[in-house]
């Protein structure tokens, strides 16, 4: 394993991968390391190695509930904690088109700029690739990938809701009767804020939210922290690449 591992960390960093990110990446499941390869996920190998990570803390904890993904993009890191967290049920909400832009003057320069670039047409995808907000049918791609990946969307262990989060999530939520694991990846501060209080009342106790812009994008921070000075049962949990929040409370049973 430790040959495995070290080969790994050689072929990333002659990739061209930072040594951090290197050694992110030969930490990994393999399942991990397949979606970022393939070009399925925005996320980097630290942002992929938290997440997976709180998928082993909550199944550790034997937090109850299902997990939810706002933000799927291409579905890379949809597929890998589906795979991962295969004893759950997953939902995964986007509007499967282009991006809403920034609608709140937390939202700053940064994320005005960039949506500038994606509305113009102009914006360059993974590597190169077509940005997938360009996809004429970005929803039948995700589910394809999903597929061959041996994990069909069936609407039951895996179900996509197409739309804005505000529209996919009310219709969603009555069969969500708890949530383990959240990750959050909607860039803006309307979206971030409106997930996280969608969200917070089903949240299990040692329940985990990943915020994947944090560290990106001001209205992404913002949002996370008005929600955490309204929801004190929540606290910091790592800040690293993304930043993750923890319920507290015990495990019910536990």
């Amino acid at each position: 394993m430790a040959i495995n591992a070290a080969g790994m960390l050689a072929r990333a960093r002659r990739i061209g991968r930072a040594p951090g990110e290197a050694w992110a990446f030969a930490q990994l499941p393999p399942i991990a390391r397949t979606v970022i390869r393939e070009r399925l996920t925005y996320l980097s190998p630290i942002k992929m190695l938290e997440l997976q990570r709180a998928v082993r803390d909550v199944d550790a904890a034997t937090v109850p509930g299902d997990v939810v993904e706002f933000g799927i993009a291409l579905g890379g890191s949809a597929i890998a904690l589906s795979h991962t967290a295969d004893t759950r049920a997953f939902h995964g909400f986007d509007l499967f088109g282009l991006i809403p832009p920034p609608s709140s003057d937390k939202d700053g320069d940064r994320a005005q700029q960039r949506y500038e670039v994606i509305a113009s047409g102009l914006s360059t995808g993974i590597r190169g690739d077509e940005y997938y907000g360009y996809l004429p049918d970005l929803l039948g791609t995700v589910k394809a990938s999903f597929a061959r990946h041996g994990l069909p969307v069936d609407g039951g262990r895996i179900a996509l809701h197409p739309g804005l989060f505000d529209e996919g999530w009310p219709l969603a939520a009555p069969s969500v009767q708890a949530i383990a694991l959240a990750h959050v990846d909607c860039d803006w501060y309307d979206p971030v804020r409106y997930c996280l209080d969608a969200i917070a009342p089903l949240v299990s106790p040692r329940g985990i939210i990943v915020l994947d812009d944090y560290l990106d994008y001001d209205g992404c921070r913002a949002a996370t922290d008005e929600f955490l000075a309204a929801h004190p049962e929540f606290a910091v949990r790592h800040r690293r690449g993304n930043v993750s929040l923890v319920k507290s409370g015990a495990v019910s049973g536990g």
